[in-house]
């Protein structure tokens, strides 16, 4: 029906809601980064060394989500990059980054623009910014962005 919601839950038994889960592996390249996860490189840029920044970019899965646990952080790097968590750069990113991982794994892509014109919800997520690197709200409206220009692209032929 309409009121349809997707709770998007790496654990979830939907595939659609599992699939959209930042910890989900979808291989992507990203500012010459190989990547495995939206999570991998959510969690390697609180790191400031580029090897690091590296390796974690890699992972994805609850193994990724780990990575970055322990890490105080206050500015956020890609490369030699300063990203500062509050900055519209920042905003930026996070478009630019789940623009690339989507756009480079057609499948995933479908699966987001099928769950138009439905909610997508994570009740997982925290809402303060200087706490997390990705509150609930930027999740939901990056994803819900991407997918409502990507669908009016193929369904309205709009560029």
């Amino acid at each position: 029906g309409n009121g349809m919601v997707y709770n998007i839950d790496y654990r979830s038994k939907k595939v659609v809601e599992r699939n959209l889960s930042n910890l989900h592996h979808s291989p992507f390249y990203y500012q010459g980064f190989q990547c495995g996860s939206i999570e991998g490189v959510l969690q390697g840029i609180k790191f400031r060394n580029v090897s690091e920044q590296a390796r974690v970019f890699a992972l994805y899965g609850f193994n990724a989500k780990q990575q970055g646990k322990l890490v105080k952080w206050e500015d956020l790097y890609i490369k030699d990059a300063c990203l500062q968590r509050m900055s519209y750069m920042y905003e930026v990113f996070l478009n630019d980054l789940y623009y690339e991982c989507f756009n480079q794994n057609p499948d995933r892509k479908q699966l987001l623009l099928d769950t138009h014109p439905h909610q997508l919800r994570h009740t997982i997520g925290h809402n303060n910014k200087s706490i997390t690197v990705l509150t609930e709200k930027e999740f939901i409206f990056t994803l819900t962005t991407l997918r409502e220009m990507w669908y009016r692209e193929i369904f309205l032929g709009e560029i």
